[in-house]
């Protein structure tokens, strides 16, 4: 069963169920009208269903699956993730002609209406160039009222872009504020691109223990990279004292993650 706080949440988790045909036909024609009652900012995408005032929740059933509803008595704003759907339907040509240009128009409307998730998807747009040339400037202005307004997926490409110098001047110093954002929010790459900074001093005050530090952070919440980083910098003494043992550790949890370098660098240390 899925929970949905809203009735955006509840008409995105009801179109995704029609859309891959989980509990019932696939009908991409009632996901499509679901998605974008969401992403408009209305609930007559739920007008089949029963309600009981504002304060009630129904449970709706699709097949075997289930969403629950919050009481509906009132329109509720743009739910942005439904923008986000909606405009991937176009892009993809689900159920519908292929169209790119309906994509960006319903992902920046929603952006300028203030949906973060949206301003995201319309920095990638442009990052990509879906309707034609690529504009990083449009993407970069896109990924950051993204961040301004708490996407924090937006913030650590905002982050890496500065950091890569993607449309705009190299500088990590200005990339750390984007990148902590998105870390201390838990995407763990951008803790990663933090400790690469560090390291490197890009724009910033060369740092090896702190870079250590943040490497460890994302390896703790699942970066592979960063694990397999901390041994490589464990097994040659690089910002912490040399170790094998610990080095053999983090490589053994970034091969725990997929992470073939890892595998290959815990198989050589094992078998010394």
């Amino acid at each position: 069963m899925a929970r949905a706080d809203g009735h955006g949440a509840a008409c995105v988790a009801l179109a995704g169920f029609y859309e891959r045909g989980q509990g019932t036909a696939t009908d991409h024609p009632k996901a499509i009208a679901l998605y974008d009652d969401a992403c408009k900012g209305r609930a007559a995408g739920l007008s089949a269903y029963p309600t009981h005032g504002p304060a009630s929740t129904v449970q709706v059933s699709v097949g075997r699956s289930a969403v629950k509803l919050a009481g509906r008595s009132a329109v509720k704003p743009m739910h942005g993730q439904g923008c986000v759907e909606l405009a991937r339907i176009y892009e993809n040509g689900v159920g519908v002609r292929r169209d790119a240009t309906k994509a960006v128009e319903v992902i920046n409307t929603a952006c300028r209406a203030g949906a973060a998730e949206a301003c995201g998807q319309l920095g990638e747009y442009h990052r990509r160039g879906v309707t034609g040339a690529v504009d990083l400037k449009a993407a970069m202005a896109a990924f950051e009222r993204g961040c301004t307004l708490g996407h924090w997926a937006s913030c650590s490409t905002l982050g890496f872009m500065h950091l890569m110098g993607l449309g705009v001047a190299k500088d990590g110093g200005k990339a750390l504020p984007f990148l902590t954002r998105a870390c201390d929010n838990g995407l763990q790459q951008a803790c990663t691109h933090i400790a690469t900074i560090y390291f490197t001093g890009n724009g910033v005050t060369k740092d090896q223990k702190k870079g250590m530090g943040m490497y460890a952070k994302a390896c703790k919440r699942g970066h592979a990279v960063a694990c397999a980083n901390l041994g490589f910098n464990h097994l040659a003494g690089v910002g912490t004292k040399k170790s094998a043992s610990s080095a053999l550790k983090f490589f053994k949890k970034g091969c725990e993650l997929q992470h073939r370098f890892s595998c290959a660098e815990r198989d050589k240390l094992a078998n010394k």
